[in-house]
């Protein structure tokens, strides 16, 4: 595609473009992030689309889109952006393509950019248009002296310096004049290592037996790390930190045409982390199971089975083209493993690292010739009756599937007779409606199979194609274009040496054993200080996932070095680093120094470790914790995902939540949990009023809070098993004092009883008299939490009576037979005001059944205010009112008759109530559509009190 701009047809746009020229002159900076951005998302686009005519000195019309300036400057005539309003962007008119006068529709040939290339467009303009800057490779020191391309040097520290790490920080520190903050409190210790090895609080009686002991701290703390590092609960903490590296998730992505999307079998990779971490497996073992297990595994049914289940690193990608699926599975590799962003070299020669097009294209290959294999079964089949009557089902499904095939397959047998031995040949040769149909049989299949979760775990491997097909560099990142031979070989950067053509299938193997090589320089380093900074929030290289040129120097050079070499010479032992850490100073010191007012202008942002970090509890930390200390958690391990937003409330931990990619909950959203689109080396640090809002809000806090007060019912002392169980600690008098206040004005404040929920709305069925718009009204008794509806009983439908579909759900819902047994919706005022009501009436079923429906509108001061027929044959009617006046304590009643027949009347209804005299204020029957809510309790409040205090929410 070329994408010629033909500005003689540009329409003027009026801006002050000047500024931000003058900006970009004087040299804008962005950040690593928007320069990702733009190398992933825009450079591909624009080098494929605009490079041929609008590059160098002989660009057409003077436009030049091969640099920032040149998009700023636009062409000999007209200005193409306008960063001020960067939606009405002449570049972006043109390449809609929606037929604007005036406006060229580019690219001028070929296909049109797609939806997502146009969107990415549109935000690198609001951007500011981020760019690398040009000079990157020409200036400084060469590329390949940069410091993360060098051996990793053995740091020689003199003797009797006492612990290395403490040594070498200190030795910053004292540079600087800046000194260590005093040791923290044992409780603070004891809680700081729970979370960090287990993610789960400390129980009260094992924090006063840590504080009450008589052993000397150095013996007591480090028999302490070992007891943690056992639990199996720090395989469950650790492995959800991969997980954020690997871009886990137990979805695929969008599926067109209704294809099953979620991974059946990604459960088995979590639990293989989950596994390996308590096991202490080696990191660089720990890498080659997760990119050649396939090959190391020699009996995928021997007792070695199980680490199959490690190549979900590579299989679980996000979906899409081939190239796409391959540029995932190249980036999460590399940035994962080594910190580099391999996949900007995708289109060109990377701009500031060491890495051509053709290297990247050469690793491409090896996962190119990487394909899905067979699911190889990793886990015991069942001996169970509810097994074998499942696999009885399946056999069904499948033999729609074969019966639908076996006709087909035994004519094309006919027609090759040569093939009838090779059924996949076979089916090659169907017709495509053969396949499609087929193919939609099968989808059922999988669903089934999704649903029941009955099968035994499998393992999701990739496996060398049979036939290894030689790489191209795709030029311009256009695989139509194909370029010079891309042999399959290692980085030069991270080599010792002239890395040589790998030899074997693929090469996905020794790729694997190159990543994980002690002289890479990369692998250990990027390793050792993941481990920190998930100790300490920070990394001594702050862009964890990218230690080239673009990225972060190390703050204290030295110490990655020593600890890269120690994790190798060490065996490249996780839980030898992690008590390397825990026992330093460094990470044992108070989140207070004395001297944070003099050391806070010399080092803000306490890069060089003078005090310990003071952190909220990420969101798996904090659900894991309401239900910990509510004595709710199941400490099982291992298996099927969960939902654990949706009611009934999962139990179990956060690690085995279901990550849908592509909805993943606005709760993760709110929390910072990674994206699994892509791989997530640091979770952002947000605080915004719905974190808030969850925790004062969220049916399953409260649910906890009710838990945790009725566990200290019955206590002589409720306060002191409530802070033991929250804090872990005894309450003292200023806290007792507090506890005492909240109950007392909570109680003296409180007039709330048993209501049927807690919104403005209430919902239940009755009549209406036309006389005196009186309304005879019944609320529904029966909430089904599965189905999210309120009805009359459990029962549904009644049988053989005017109530039998009667239901209200969330938007809508059935009325009853008859006058008497109308639906109705009611709102309560809480005040008195003047209120608009709008929204419209659906009914889908038009033309269906032998009535309507008759609509009315109730108030409790003046009666029927809207009393309307929607016939049989219409499928939408407004309701609309205007400035209503009511009182504190009045009611709206919103009603659907159908008129003497119930057939097809289900329908949909969202009505709005607003206050006249403030349009923000106002009441939505979908959003504040709820089950039964029964007002906490005194005692129970005030546990949710505590479980929102930052003493909770916080690790000092």
């Amino acid at each position: 595609m070329r994408f010629t701009l033909l500005v003689s047809i540009l329409v003027s746009i009026a801006g002050k473009g000047t500024a931000q020229e003058a900006g970009a002159a004087s040299g804008v900076s962005f950040s690593a992030e928007q320069i990702e951005f733009f190398e992933k998302e825009i450079r591909p686009v624009i080098a494929e689309s605009c490079y041929d005519c609008h590059r160098g000195t002989k660009a057409r019309v003077g436009l030049q889109l091969d640099h920032r300036n040149g998009w700023l400057r636009g062409s000999d005539y007209r200005k193409i952006v306008s960063p001020e309003n960067p939606a009405e962007s002449v570049v972006l008119h043109a390449v809609r393509q929606n037929g604007e006068a005036n406006t060229p529709q580019m690219p001028e040939k070929g296909s049109p950019l797609t939806v997502a290339a146009i969107e990415s467009l549109g935000k690198w303009i609001a951007m500011g248009l981020p760019w690398p800057e040009e000079a990157g490779l020409k200036t400084g020191e060469p590329t390949l002296k940069h410091w993360s391309f060098k051996p990793v040097e053995k740091v020689t520290l003199p003797e009797n310096v006492g612990h290395p790490i403490d040594f070498l920080v200190r030795k910053k520190l004292q540079e600087k004049g800046i000194s260590h903050a005093p040791k923290a409190d044992q409780r603070v210790l004891y809680r700081r290592l729970s979370y960090d090895l287990t993610g789960l609080p400390p129980k009260y009686e094992e924090i006063e037996a840590f504080v009450n002991s008589t052993e000397p701290h150095a013996t007591l703390w480090a028999k302490t790390v070992d007891q943690f590092l056992a639990s199996p609960h720090y395989g469950e903490r650790w492995a959800r930190h991969w997980m954020d590296v690997a871009r886990y998730s137990d979805t695929k992505g969008y599926e067109a045409g209704g294809r099953e999307r979620r991974f059946v079998y990604s459960y088995t990779y979590r639990d293989w982390l989950i596994r390996s971490f308590n096991d202490d497996l080696p990191f660089d073992q720990f890498i080659l199971y997760q990119l050649a297990a396939d090959q190391l595994v020699k009996d995928w049914a021997g007792p070695e089975k199980h680490h199959l289940a490690a190549m979900g690193f590579v299989s679980l990608s996000k979906i899409g083209n081939q190239e796409l699926v391959v540029d995932d599975r190249v980036d999460t590799t590399f940035r994962g493993l080594m910190g580099l962003t391999v996949s900007c070299a995708r289109c060109h020669d990377h701009k500031f690292d060491p890495i051509s097009t053709k290297e990247y294209y050469g690793l491409f290959g090896i996962f190119r010739n990487s394909l899905e294999g067979r699911e190889p079964v990793i886990e015991d089949t069942p001996k169970t009756p509810e097994y074998e009557a499942y696999l009885k089902d399946l056999a069904v499904e499948q033999k729609k599937v074969a019966d639908y095939l076996r006709p087909h397959l035994e004519e094309m047998k006919t027609k090759f007779p040569e093939l009838a031995n090779d059924e996949g040949k076979l089916k090659a040769k169907l017709g495509r409606e053969i396949i499609k149909e087929a193919g939609e049989l099968q989808i059922k299949v999988d669903k089934f199979v999704a649903e029941r979760r009955m099968e035994p775990g499998k393992a999701l491997v990739v496996v060398d194609r049979p036939k290894i097909s030689q790489q191209n560099v795709y030029v311009r990142g256009n695989p139509s274009r194909q370029g010079e031979k891309a042999p399959a070989q290692f980085l030069k950067a991270a080599y010792s040496g002239t890395p040589e053509v790998y030899k074997n299938g693929s090469g996905r193997l020794e790729m694997a054993q190159d990543i994980a090589s002690a002289s890479n320089p990369l692998t250990a380093r990027v390793m050792v200080n993941r481990v920190w900074m998930w100790h300490f929030g920070e990394g001594i290289v702050r862009t964890v996932s990218d230690f080239g040129k673009q990225g972060e120097v190390p703050d204290n050079p030295e110490l990655l070095d020593f600890l890269a070499n120690w994790f190798v010479e060490n065996g490249w032992s996780i839980k030898k680093l992690h008590r390397l850490i825990l026992t330093s100073q460094t990470w044992q010191q108070s989140a207070d120094n004395p001297g944070a007012s003099k050391w806070t202008l010399i080092d803000p942002e306490n890069r060089l470790n003078w005090k310990s970090f003071r952190r909220r509890l990420d969101f798996e930390q904090m659900r894991d914790s309401y239900l910990e200390v509510a004595q709710n958690l199941d400490p099982k391990l291992y298996g099927h995902p969960e939902t654990i937003l949706e009611p009934p409330f999962s139990k179990r931990r956060s690690v085995y939540a279901f990550i849908d990619r592509q909805n993943l909950s606005s709760v993760f959203r709110h929390f910072d949990f990674s994206n699994p689109q892509e791989s997530t080396g640091q979770r952002q640090k947000t605080t915004i009023p719905m974190q808030a809002l969850f925790t004062m809000n969220s049916p399953f806090v409260m649910d906890q809070a009710v838990a945790l007060s009725k566990n200290s019912e019955g206590a002589e002392d409720r306060v002191a098993v409530l802070y033991r169980s929250v804090f872990g600690y005894h309450p003292t008098e200023e806290d007792r004092i507090l506890a005492e206040s909240f109950i007392s004005s909570y109680n003296s404040g409180s007039d709330l009883d048993r209501r049927q929920n807690l919104s403005g709305w209430s919902y239940g069925w009755g009549g209406v008299s036309v006389e005196t718009g009186q309304v005879s009204y019944n609320p529904f008794e029966y909430w089904d939490e599965k189905g999210r509806t309120w009805r009359i009983k459990k029962e549904y439908p009644i049988k053989d009576s005017a109530l039998s579909y009667l239901i209200v759900n969330k938007g809508g819902g059935h009325p009853g037979l008859g006058p008497e047994h109308c639906w109705i919706l009611r709102w309560h005022a809480p005040r008195k005001m003047k209120i608009d009501i709008s929204g419209e009436l659906f009914r889908s079923a038009v033309g269906k059944g032998r009535s309507g429906f008759l609509v009315k509108v109730a108030s409790s001061k003046q009666g029927i205010v809207f009393n309307q027929k929607l016939p049989v044959t219409e499928g939408k009617m407004p309701v609309v009112l205007q400035a209503l006046e009511v009182e504190e304590g009045a009611t709206i009643s919103f009603i659907v008759d159908c008129d003497g027949d119930t057939a097809f009347d289900s329908f949909l209804w969202d009505p709005i109530v607003a206050n006249s005299g403030n349009a923000g204020e106002r009441w939505k029957m979908s959003v504040d559509f709820a089950g039964p809510q029964i007002p906490l309790s005194a005692w129970e409040a005030y546990a949710q009190a505590l479980l929102n205090t930052n003493r909770f929410l916080f690790i000092q």
